[in-house]
């Protein structure tokens, strides 16, 4: 099975999110939390399922019942979240 990995920047966004969200609406912050880290485990067996952004093997999954979305590459053995991002955000300019 795929090892799933979250890079430095994807955990640095999971807790922009979480301190943004905690304070105003603390269900909110822990849905999107939980989703997040629910969909990184679904891609994790399924890392076909997200639609390819670049040349490079980046895709994008949303994240369910959220405004985020998940950027991540697969190696075959290595299933890699890059950013977790707000999908009205200019996430392409954060493409690594």
């Amino acid at each position: 099975m795929r090892q799933l990995r979250w890079s430095r920047d994807a955990r640095s966004d999971m807790a922009a999110i979480d301190d943004y969200y905690r304070p105003r609406n603390v269900e909110f912050a822990q849905r999107v939390l939980a989703q997040a880290v629910a969909a990184g485990r679904m891609l994790q067996q399924h890392p076909q399922a997200g639609q390819m952004i670049d040349d490079d093997g980046m895709r994008k999954w949303r994240v369910a019942r959220t405004p985020y979305i998940l950027l991540y590459r697969d190696t075959g053995t290595i299933l890699r979240i890059v950013r977790i991002m707000h999908a009205a955000q200019d996430w392409q300019s954060e493409l690594p």
